[in-house]
């Protein structure tokens, strides 16, 4: 894969911006000679943590050349930029927007018979080129997460793929080019596992309870997150009343005791039902 896009990356704070930059980028090889070259590159990260949280990144590149890949395939662009955004409440709801600007962009490739003009605003997914081994998709998105405990996305402007092509001079090749790469994501604290020794580690309405992925640690999860999967819900409310009925043992959801002391109170109840309304407690 070429990936021309140098990293911009933060650690946040409350707001966080970083910014990276390139001039006069070339990629090559022996075997292809200069495949690449770009007159500028940047890449930029931003957003902010807290209840309303956001992750946005940029990548842009100015006065492209493709060379042409075994007299298969070309990009010439005067502008390619993608831009990836994540953004919402924690636990509760997490939506993901992405966008590609071309400029100028040129795609010339044997199996078009010529050149194309790429657009200048693509929709997500755009696929230009479908055949002989050759797959060419311009505003790639791609999303991974629940969209509740965490999200992300990942915005290409162009990805080829060659999946054993058959380009002159080169033989049979397989690999991917992707070109102004921006990746986004937000991810809960109850989804990072935060260790804990007891209560007193963990935020406000939450438990330290035995992490099921890590024997012998313990991690913090919501009040009446029986099943740890980042939200508590009506059928968690009923596991904690049976608990406190004595009809179910605390052992059938630990999420439900918040001080550790083996007994299920209303006030767990409360804060059950408070997450349930209002999210999980997390920072991001």
């Amino acid at each position: 894969m070429v990936d021309p896009i140098p990293e911009a990356l933060a650690e946040p704070g409350s707001a966080y911006s970083r910014e990276s930059e390139m001039v006069d980028l070339a990629i090559g090889s022996e075997e292809t000679g200069q495949l690449l070259s770009v007159n500028w590159a940047r890449s930029s990260v931003f957003g902010a943590r807290g209840e309303n949280a956001s992750s946005i990144a940029e990548a842009e590149l100015s006065e492209l050349q493709l060379s042409s890949l075994g007299a298969i395939i070309a990009v010439a662009s005067d502008s390619a930029a993608s831009r990836a955004t994540v953004q919402g409440t924690c636990c509760t709801s997490l939506t993901a927007t992405g966008a590609t600007t071309l400029a100028d962009t040129v795609l010339e490739c044997l199996l078009l018979q010529g050149q194309v003009e790429l657009p200048v605003d693509p929709g997500p997914n755009t696929v230009v080129v479908d055949g002989a081994g050759i797959r060419i998709v311009v505003n790639e998105q791609i999303l991974r997460g629940d969209a509740v405990g965490e999200l992300e996305l990942v915005v290409n402007a162009i990805h080829i793929s060659l999946d054993e092509a058959v380009l002159d001079g080169l033989g049979i090749v397989s690999g991917e080019i992707v070109i102004g790469r921006s990746t986004a994501g937000l991810t809960c604290e109850s989804r990072l596992r935060t260790p804990c020794e007891d209560a007193a580690d963990c935020l406000d309405r939450q438990a330290c309870v035995p992490d099921p992925e890590m024997s012998g640690s313990n991690r913090c999860a919501c009040v009446g997150d029986c099943n740890l999967d980042g939200r508590v819900r009506s059928n968690e409310i009923t596991a904690m009343i049976n608990i406190i009925n004595g009809i179910a043992d605390v052992t059938t959801c630990l999420a439900a005791d918040q001080d550790g002391d083996g007994r299920v109170r209303a006030n767990d109840i409360t804060m059950a039902i408070l997450n349930i309304n209002q999210g999980c407690p997390a920072q991001l």
